[in-house]
């Protein structure tokens, strides 16, 4: 398999080059140059094998990795050691709930939820990063070259990002987070109290977008990036979005094993990776009915769908689903690309012009977002909203969702409510210890002595050594921090 950009740059890519690039050197998206398809018959045979969750990453993975690129044996034995962190046998469990009494079973519905936060940081992100810390590592190897990690976190992914990298050999990491209060006190301590020699935290004054826009403007310098082995683990990196195939394959043969119906995922959504990655799902030939990417008021995303209209909002909502707040969900990109037929140029143009305009919006044809709607039915929650969801849950299935999943909770119930039949899935994208203070706010006032148990990768992370540079935000911000950290890595890759 071989990989290409979104906005058409000539370079051809291997797997390789795909995962250690992370941008394409056009600065566009990697995508796969072709889709793979799944005959319905190869489904039901997985399903009838009953593929634990790695054998079945291995059976994905191998239609998009040479057998010249990676042995399939190499493979398998780099699945076998990626989970050996995750809490739970299965990796990712599928919990089917229904209300408690027969009494509220007009207040609720029967669903599932694909419980994706059993890893070592409690988030979804643990998922792709596990396996994008063990391929690195292989690749280093191979290669005898180090890399310099660079990464922009909303909150989940710079802990689990740091997590997959820590006390590795000629590997470097650097995530910016967002500073001043922006996101859950547990979610940065989950990086400042690293304290590995290779892990580097900066807290910005800034939003997760704004330390994109650093991150970027490093990769806009491609001799930088091929010197001093600069790559990206976030979501734009291939190897996250091809993790993310498995866990809706996984979910819909636990639930579908006779392979006979359509499904619905109602997703938290950020970045869009994970809606994204539900696209492909579907385009390679799983069963789903659509997906409900489910926003907070952070809701670009909502509003794309919802007018044709893609126009990020100056600011940033701070709220209590920190790693939702995202005003700009870049992987649309790679939605765009296939929507308008695979047309890299007008890709581009738009892309472009969101990049470099001051409050840039795009305005797009009702035959594209026809395609768009047929795939996806957005959602958007309030904080308000969301309380009132987790305490919802608690009281009807005894079950506590953070703040991301209980919106992804809401959508799915609003979809039930409409008169959806097909069978839905929540993806549960974090444990709501993570988000411990909101979620006991919300049930304290049912229930005073209510507390929720402490999952051992979180005990004592209050007390522990924290270390974490502070950057400020000058007028010509985005400038300073791609410099900063320019020097950041340049001193780190020459000290070793």
């Amino acid at each position: 398999m071989k990989f290409k950009s979104t906005r058409g740059g000539s370079e051809v890519l291997t797997f390789e080059e795909a995962v250690l690039r992370g941008y394409a050197p056009d600065g566009g998206m990697i995508v796969p140059a072709t889709i793979p398809c799944i005959e319905r018959g190869t489904l039901r045979q997985w399903a009838a094998r009953n593929l634990t969750f790695p054998q079945l990453c291995e059976e994905i993975f191998a239609l998009f990795i040479d057998e010249e690129e990676m042995p399939r044996a190499d493979l398998r034995a780099l699945l076998q050691s990626c989970f050996g962190e995750f809490t739970d046998d299965e990796i990712v469990p599928i919990k089917h709930l229904a209300p408690r009494h027969a009494t509220e079973a007009g207040s609720g519905f029967e669903f599932d939820v694909a419980e994706l936060f059993h890893g070592p940081t409690l988030a979804f992100k643990d998922l792709g990063l596990q396996f994008i810390g063990h391929m690195f590592e292989y690749l280093v190897r191979k290669r005898q070259r180090k890399l310099s990690i660079i990464v922009a976190t909303s909150g989940d992914t710079g802990s689990a990002a740091i997590h997959c990298v820590k006390g590795r050999q000629n590997m470097n990491i650097f995530v910016l987070l967002p500073g001043q209060g922006r996101i859950a006190e547990l979610q940065e301590r989950q990086m400042t109290t690293v304290l590995d020699k290779n892990v580097f935290s900066i807290a910005v004054d800034g939003t997760s977008d704004d330390a994109d826009v650093a991150v970027k403007g490093v990769f806009a310098d491609p001799e930088f990036v091929e010197k001093y082995g600069v790559c990206t683990i976030n979501s734009p990196n291939w190897a996250r979005i091809m993790m993310q195939l498995v866990h809706f394959f996984y979910a819909y043969l636990r639930v579908c094993p006779e392979c006979d119906r359509e499904i619905v995922f109602s997703i938290p959504s950020g970045g869009f990776g994970n809606g994204f990655s539900g696209y492909l799902t579907k385009r390679m030939g799983l069963p789903v009915k659509y997906f409900i990417p489910a926003v907070n008021d952070n809701d670009t995303l909502h509003r794309f769908f919802a007018h044709g209209e893609l126009a990020p909002s100056d600011v940033v909502v701070k709220t209590i689903s920190p790693a939702m707040d995202i005003n700009v969900p870049y992987n649309i990109e790679r939605l765009l690309y296939y929507l308008s037929g695979e047309n890299a140029e007008k890709v581009r143009e738009w892309m472009t012009h969101l990049e470099q305009s001051p409050n840039g919006k795009v305005k797009f044809d009702e035959e594209l977002m026809a395609k768009a709607r047929a795939l996806y039915r957005s959602a958007s929650a309030t904080q308000q909203e969301v309380k009132a969801g987790i305490e919802f849950s608690h009281r009807i299935y005894d079950y506590v969702f953070c703040p991301h999943t209980a919106i992804a909770f809401l959508a799915a119930q609003k979809a039930h409510q409409q008169g959806e039949e097909a069978p839905i899935v929540v993806a549960a994208t974090a444990h709501p210890a993570k988000f411990v203070d909101t979620v006991e706010e919300v049930l304290r006032k049912v229930n005073a002595d209510y507390s929720l148990p402490v999952p051992p990768q979180l005990a004592g992370i209050r007390e522990r050594e924290t270390r974490c540079l502070q950057w400020a935000r000058p007028a010509d911000w985005a400038d300073v921090w791609t410099r900063d950290l320019q020097s950041l890595v340049t001193l780190s890759y020459q000290s070793g």
